[in-house]
């Protein structure tokens, strides 16, 4: 797996296949927005985010549930 930095844009590719790109994120974005609208009424809930990526999933779903909400656990 490789990491790589171009112009401020990043790639993540595996095995010479592009696995994800910073410059097209709305699928991940999007995957943490509509997984946090079913929790707007809920007083506490959990959310599991498996593999970082690029972090955009992550990023969209601390937007959502704002800081209010937010405990952070992350787990290695």
């Amino acid at each position: 797996m490789e990491l790589f930095e171009h112009d401020g844009e990043y790639s993540i590719h595996f095995d010479g296949q592009g696995l994800m790109h910073s410059r097209t994120s709305t699928s991940e974005i999007l995957l943490g927005s509509v997984g946090c609208e079913c929790l707007e009424h809920e007083q506490t809930s959990r959310i599991l985010i498996g593999g970082l990526g690029l972090g955009f999933t992550l990023r969209s779903v601390l937007e959502s549930v704002g800081p209010s909400k937010l405990s952070l656990s992350l787990k290695l």
